[in-house]
This record gives C-alpha cells, sequence and structure tokens, in this order.
C-alpha cells in the first residue's frame, strides 16, 4: 500500500503546484488610450511654442507675461496636469533663457575673461563678476532653474579661464 501512496502524494502535489501556476496572459497589441490633455496644458504647451519662436527678448517676455497671467487663471491643478505643466515650462524656459538679461551679462563676462591675454585683463574682468553678483543678491527676481544652469555652465567656463591666469573665482 506504501508504494501506491507515494506516487499519488507526488502527483497530487505536482497538481496544485501547477493549478496555482498562471500563465501570463497575451496583451492584445491595442493602442494605448490616448492622453487627454487640459485646457490649461495645451494653453501652456501653446505658449511654450510661441517662446521657442521667439526672435528677441520682447518677444520672451511678452510669453512670459501670457504665461504669469495663465498660471492666475488657474483655481485649481489637476494633479494629472504636473507632468506635462512641468514637461511644457521647461521646454519653453529652455527656449528664452537667451533672452534673459542677467544670463547675457554673465555670458559677455565669460567671453571678456577667456579672451585675456594676461593676468592684469582677467584681474579687471574680475571686477566685472564681483559687480554682477552684487546686482543679482540685490535684484528682487530670482534666477529660475534654466538661467541658473545656463550661467552654471558659463560659470565652469569662467573658472578655467580664472584658473588660467592663477585667480581666484570671484565670491
Amino acid at each position: 500500500m506504501k508504494n501506491y501512496l507515494a506516487p499519488v502524494i507526488v502527483m497530487i502535489t505536482v497538481f496544485f503546484v501547477l493549478s496555482g501556476c498562471k500563465k501570463e496572459e497575451k496583451k492584445d497589441n491595442a493602442p494605448a488610450a490616448p492622453v487627454v490633455k487640459s485646457q490649461f496644458v495645451k494653453a501652456l504647451e501653446g505658449l511654450a511654442d510661441k517662446g521657442c519662436a521667439c526672435k528677441d527678448a520682447a518677444c520672451a517676455s511678452s510669453v512670459q507675461l501670457e504665461v504669469g497671467k495663465l498660471a492666475k487663471s488657474i483655481k485649481k491643478m489637476n494633479p494629472a496636469d504636473y507632468k506635462p505643466m512641468q514637461e511644457a515650462q521647461s521646454r519653453l524656459d529652455a527656449c528664452i533663457v537667451k533672452y534673459d538679461a542677467r544670463v547675457i551679462s554673465y555670458t559677455a563676462l565669460t567671453t571678456a575673461l577667456c579672451a585675456c591675454k594676461d593676468k592684469k585683463c582677467a584681474q579687471a574682468a574680475s571686477a566685472g563678476f564681483t559687480k554682477w553678483a552684487k546686482e543679482l543678491t540685490s535684484a528682487k527676481k530670482r534666477l529660475d532653474k534654466s538661467a541658473t544652469q545656463a550661467i552654471v555652465a558659463q560659470g565652469l567656463k569662467a573658472k578655467a579661464c580664472f584658473d588660467k591666469f592663477g585667480l581666484p573665482v570671484p565670491q
């Protein structure tokens, strides 16, 4: 009798183990449901397109004002709008940062510093960085993320030029 029970127990165990395993169902190749964008996201994406088409600072400033008005018109944000809103805003910021006067000024300072042929010229350029930093500190408008990134990139170039002349980076 013992010889018959062992295979039956093994078969019952195998049955329960296999019945507990589920084959993965094949997913149909149906396309994902289209993402429905809110009016706010559509409007912000339109402003990003408009900002990226700008050819001057006046246009970029006008778009920024429109973005401000749009933001003030929103009473309550839908959490589903956060990611597409941030993407549109980041795209806009990347396009119009080149028209930010502070970025333009810092880039000009870096260009002048790196064009120097001697330490005396570099020391004179250093004073410009100090003045720029003081003006930035006293300004009420803070740098946004894109402007900060652009200035950091220029700052790395400036540091290499300061290093070339053995000068400290102004603080």
